[in-house]
């Protein structure tokens, strides 16, 4: 069966923080992104009383939410083509005392390290903490800092030496979502659950100010990555899109390195460290239902680049077949998706899709402007300062060429309020009025 899939846009209508980590202690770390798992958690907490009164209502959770058989994928920042960012792939480098670029990948400057013509030198950095789109923009999630204190129930007040620093994605920030489902029903019975009237809450702090998310279906897939038409058959790159958790099938102890064959690939082929760039990452995920942490997860971070090599070919079409679902554990919750063969790890130098032209985004990817009072009364607030600084100027040069009248200085007081009428009649040339009315002043007195 095919599997079947859903795009769904999420917008922060408030910062909403997802923490890395369920550590209490030690600064605060919060994901640039939304997992998969919090969007799990939102559908199930909606449609988990309603499936239970059904018949075969466990069966039936089972199968939507922790069989596998419904995967939700992350959030990943959208970029200015209404793209998903994707965590950038870390074999790409750039010279210390260069930029990658600013607002895209600069083809010349970066070099992909997991081709084969590929060497490292000394003063190379990897192209970490930023995430790219099909057309190679570079996007950095906003951020934002702040400090809170815990309150004291019983008097209100806040507790003494319980101050702490909160990270928190920013109010506005627009993300991309994939859910993929075997079952087409299921598929839409969540999808409804979640763009529902009311908006998700996601995250930490969630009686407090915190992790209110809209979210809506995007009518047209967007753009993704490119992959190659026909990759080589003695190698795989293989582009981790998320977290990828893969536990040993004869040990059960968690491995960061996929045997071949699970990836589809022949049995004698092996995996090439020395070309293969990984980072690893180990956390308890917080279970808001329970109340607790789930068990303790080691994965392979999302942008880790896993390559492979053999000398019997290999069929492309077995090793997509073989990752179609994900690969690995916690696959409902997003974790173990890879693309193979992407076309900008292809060569020493990546290669993006051309940028579109501007206002040709693709149908359902270009949301609106965000409307809010809060823009509204930020709008104003600046074109009100905007006048001011106006006026200001204005009435700086006035009273510069008043001061260089000589009849100015010999005009009554009792002419003051006269004068501040004639400039108001003419707001178009108040010099002019100025010299008229103090040379007719000066005149009748």
């Amino acid at each position: 069966m095919k599997p079947t899939h859903a795009w769904l846009e999420l917008t922060c209508l408030t910062d909403v923080a997802v923490s890395a980590t369920a550590a209490s202690v030690g600064g605060h770390e919060v994901l640039p992104y939304i997992p998969g798992s919090a969007l799990l958690g939102a559908a199930a907490a909606r449609l988990y009383p309603a499936l239970l009164k059904e018949e075969d209502g466990i069966e039936r959770c089972w199968a939507t939410f922790h069989d596998g058989s419904l995967r939700f994928g992350p959030g990943w920042p959208a970029s200015s083509a209404g793209a998903p960012a994707w965590p950038a792939p870390l074999s790409l480098h750039h010279e210390k005392d260069s930029s990658p670029g600013a607002e895209r990948i600069a083809a010349e400057a970066v070099e992909n390290l997991a081709a084969r013509d590929a060497s490292f030198r000394p003063r190379m950095k990897q192209l970490r903490g930023v995430h790219v789109d099909a057309f190679g923009h570079l996007v950095r999630p906003r951020l934002r800092e702040s400090l809170r204190t815990a309150v004291d129930p019983r008097s209100g007040r806040a507790r003494t030496g319980l101050l702490y620093e909160l990270n928190a994605l920013a109010a506005d920030t627009r993300l991309i979502a994939r859910v993929e489902a075997d079952d087409a029903a299921a598929l839409e019975r969540v999808v409804d659950a979640l763009t529902g009237e009311e908006e998700i809450v996601l995250g930490r702090s969630r009686r407090a100010e915190l992790g209110r998310v809209r979210v809506r279906r995007l009518a047209a897939p967007p753009p993704e990555p490119a992959v190659q038409d026909t990759p080589p058959t003695d190698e795989a790159v293989f582009w981790c899109v998320s977290d990828l958790a893969w536990r040993d099938p004869d040990t059960g102890q968690p491995a960061f390195v996929p045997p071949p064959q699970a990836l589809g690939l022949p049995a004698d082929w092996h995996y090439a460290p020395e070309r293969s760039f990984v980072r690893t990452r180990v956390y308890s995920p917080f279970n808001a239902h329970r109340r607790r942490p789930d068990l303790e997860r080691q994965v392979i971070l999302g942008g880790s680049v896993l390559v492979y090599e053999g000398e019997s070919p290999c069929d492309p079409a077995a090793v997509r077949a073989a990752i179609a679902r994900g690969t690995g554990l916690y696959r409902e919750c997003g974790l173990g998706r890879l693309a193979y063969a992407p076309r900008c790890l292809a060569g020493l130098q990546p290669r993006f899709e051309s940028p579109p032209a501007a206002g040709t985004g693709r149908k359902g990817t270009d949301a609106p402007a965000p409307r809010s009072a809060l823009i509204d009364w930020l709008q104003r607030e600046r074109l009100r300062e905007t006048l001011e600084d106006a006026a200001w100027k204005l009435a700086k040069t006035l009273r510069d060429e008043l001061l260089a009248m000589p009849a100015w200085r010999r005009l009554p007081p009792s002419q003051w309020y006269e004068l501040a009428r004639q400039v108001q009649r003419r707001p178009g040339n108040p010099l002019r009025a100025v010299r008229e009315f103090t040379g007719s002043s000066m005149r009748k007195l």
